[in-house]
């Protein structure tokens, strides 16, 4: 990710702690409010704003989801006169990256702003023990699968695309629609110079891979530059009624031996020099210690696929035994088990997950460049094997940190 400024885009540090209304929000995320009475509705990255508490009040049952959350009243206060003051100093220097349509100027778009987070602070000491704010972040969100009907989340990807890469954009979008049993609409899709994000097409295509539908879609909406448009995703309607489910399993169990036994199997195929290795490597004691684990992938309720995390240090986890069947790959088995396994790593409490394949199977290899892992050098046992090429990941416990 690159931390370089440019001149002709807002200039901000980190991630700005800043509000908006419910009003603006139905504006930009093309949202019929009547429609959403009696839904249940998560705004995440919500900062101050207050469409949260104008949304319970209207019937709407809204949840807010930010890492400040849980921060006393007086300091969320504080981030707010220290944000609105930067935020509000930015758009008055650069006038020419705003459109007084929705705002007819910076002064009537402060007034409301601050409305809005006014709005919020007042709501937030009932609202957070009540736990209609509660603290999490991507790309890790502390809510069931498909437990809100839409899911909105504004101002954070792609306008700080700065700060976070590609994969981080792709697995935020993936946990988005993990939680969602509807839609997900994120807003803007263009940078802070006004600019359509440009690998927008990239992830459109990433994202279909893995079963999630997007689709642009235009508002009658637009302050800053470029914010006329919206994302919707939603996940993507199968032809058949198989379904993929990770579930964690007895490593000693039959499930898991059957597909030990294949991954020892297949590894002996490409690497017959090294079957006794392949056999070897791996042992079912190593995930039965604390902060380990065995993990199964069922397509249409068959298994199809394992994957194991297995500790290397209290801040590192290697993924072992990562495979999926012949017959169910290219239908997105191997990137929601990779991706279970990180969700996985980090709720565990791990920084950092390694991994080892090697280099006769180029197809692990893509998919483990495709999900933002990182190149590195043969580490442990590895080293010296010249078949071994091992990646790493941060697990990404925050994608949007307090600054």
């Amino acid at each position: 990710m690159s931390s370089i400024s440019n001149p002709s885009e807002l200039q901000v540090t980190g991630v700005a702690f800043f509000g908006r209304t419910f009003a603006e929000y139905s504006s930009f995320f093309d949202l019929a409010p009547a429609a959403l009475v009696g839904r249940r509705m998560l705004d995440v990255a919500a900062g101050p704003s207050s469409f949260t508490a104008e949304a319970r009040s209207l019937g709407i049952d809204a949840v807010a989801v930010d890492p400040l959350y849980g921060l006393s009243c007086e300091a969320l206060a504080a981030y707010v006169q220290i944000d609105y003051a930067r935020m509000i100093a930015e758009m008055r220097r650069k006038p020419e990256l705003l459109r007084f349509r929705h705002y007819t100027s910076v002064d009537a778009a402060e007034t409301d702003r601050r409305a809005a987070a006014a709005r919020f602070l007042s709501d937030y000491p009932v609202g957070f023990a009540q736990s209609r704010y509660v603290a999490g972040a991507l790309p890790q969100l502390p809510f069931a699968d498909g437990a809100f009907d839409l899911v909105l989340c504004a101002h954070l990807l792609f306008l700080y695309a700065r700060q976070f890469d590609f994969a981080q954009h792709v697995a935020a979008c993936r946990e988005l629609v993990r939680v969602s049993a509807g839609e997900v609409r994120i807003h803007p899709i263009c940078g802070l110079g006004g600019k359509l994000y440009p690998e927008l097409p990239r992830l459109l295509d990433e994202l279909a891979l893995i079963g999630i539908e997007g689709t642009v879609i235009e508002t009658d909406y637009e302050f800053f530059a470029g914010t006329r448009a919206t994302l919707v995703l939603k996940a993507a309607m199968t032809r058949n009624a198989e379904s993929i489910v990770i579930r964690r399993e007895d490593p000693f169990g039959k499930t898991a031996a059957d597909l030990i036994a294949e991954v020892v199997a297949f590894l002996a195929g490409r690497y017959p020099e090294l079957a006794d290795a392949c056999a070897m490597s791996f042992h079912p004691d190593d995930v039965v210690v604390s902060r380990s684990g065995f993990f199964v992938a069922y397509l249409g309720g068959r298994p199809v696929g394992c994957g194991a995390l297995r500790p290397l240090d209290d801040e590192t986890v290697e993924i072992k035994r990562m495979y999926v069947a012949p017959a169910a790959r290219r239908r997105g088995v191997g990137r929601e088990l990779l991706a279970e396994l990180e969700r996985q790593a980090a709720g565990f409490g791990y920084g950092l997950i390694r991994l080892e394949c090697g280099v006769r199977q180029p197809e692990a290899i893509a998919l483990y460049e495709s999900c933002g892992f990182s190149h590195i050098p043969p580490f442990g046992q590895y080293v010296g094997k010249p078949v071994s090429v091992c990646f790493e990941k941060a697990t990404g416990r925050a994608l949007q940190a307090p600054v």
